[in-house]
């Protein structure tokens, strides 16, 4: 509530009026002032040179009125304004050369603060795909980035996994591919997995197919023994637990060692002694390494199916 302030002139002991004072921000840094902006990626991010207008392109961002329009390098465009954070426009494919383009926003005189990139194709080539690292992957595994390596990516290029679809995928180069595990969607089965390279509803080509696997993380239980004397020279140690398939390999400080498996939840491992006493971790992998040095399926964290721990200590005494 803002009211008049009155002080006495000095002169006459007459009471002033004066105006209140301006609102002080109160520390901290200045809060951030809304600009006229677009989101990339505009939606979608190419189209082929022949597909018939007209040719439907969708802007998000920020602070759009009635006023707004995108723009086509640097051309304002007739626009449909949905929201105060989307717009759409449509263009003649066949009116532009083929190549990279520039899509903004402008209103009223002021231009949007960034841009974003648009690219007309002569054509849409065939991507395919040689390899995927690792391809075994834990349902648990959250983070860990799985890379695919082919011919012919291109912005539009996304990874489809099985009858499941589409998942994110990020663009590197021409040969390269990156998705990330999330443990959200996860699904244990083994999957093929391909590139496809345009539009969902078209144009799109598709590559060739390359398998892959999601499985259960394995869980770990317990050592007998969990201690051994130095002096006894190597020794055999249960390693119990849970979902140990796949080649599963038992690691000592993540360093393989000699494995027999017995069972799906039983290895013998046999374990040779230091040269000092001391603790060192053991757990389970699953898979092999992968020339880049990825680990596949260890234990996990974020297991809810297995809680318990991803490591178990043996002592040298």
């Amino acid at each position: 509530m803002s009211a008049m302030i009155h002080c006495f002139d000095p002169c006459g002991g007459i009471v002033v009026p004066m105006p209140p004072f301006p609102p002080v921000w109160g520390g901290g840094p200045t809060p951030p002032v809304p600009v006229l902006n677009i989101t990339c990626p505009v939606i979608p991010i190419e189209v082929v040179a022949s597909t018939a207008a007209p040719f439907r392109i969708t802007v998000n961002g920020t602070l759009f009125t009635a006023t707004t329009q995108g723009t086509f390098d640097g051309t304002p465009m007739p626009s449909t304004v949905v929201s105060t954070t989307q717009l759409y426009f449509e263009i003649d494919p066949a009116a532009y050369l083929v190549g990279m383009h520039t899509i903004g926003v402008t209103d009223g005189g002021v231009i949007g603060a960034t841009s974003c990139p648009f690219e007309i194709l002569t054509a849409l080539l065939t991507p395919t795909l040689t390899y995927i690292s690792p391809d075994l992957v834990g349902r648990y595994d959250g983070g860990k980035t799985i890379t695919y390596t082919g011919t012919n990516f291109d912005t539009s290029s996304v990874v489809i996994r099985g009858a499941h679809g589409a998942i994110p995928t990020t663009f590197v180069n021409a040969t390269t591919l990156t998705t990330t595990t999330d443990p959200v969607i996860a699904t244990v089965a083994m999957f093929e997995m391909r590139v496809r390279n345009g539009l969902p509803g078209g144009p799109f080509t598709l590559s060739n197919n390359l398998q892959a696997t999601c499985t259960w993380n394995p869980g770990m239980n317990m050592l007998t023994p969990a201690t051994a004397p130095i002096a006894g020279g190597p020794v055999t140690v249960q390693v119990l637990g849970t979902n140990f398939g796949y080649g599963a390999t038992v690691m000592v400080d993540n360093v393989p060692v000699p494995t027999v498996q017995q069972s799906g939840g039983w290895l013998d491992a046999t374990l040779t002694p230091p040269a000092a006493p001391g603790t060192v971790q053991v757990d389970v992998r699953l898979g092999h390494d992968h020339p880049e040095g990825h680990d596949n399926v260890r234990p996990s964290a974020l297991n809810t199916q297995y809680p318990g721990p991803i490591t178990l200590p043996f002592t040298w005494t």
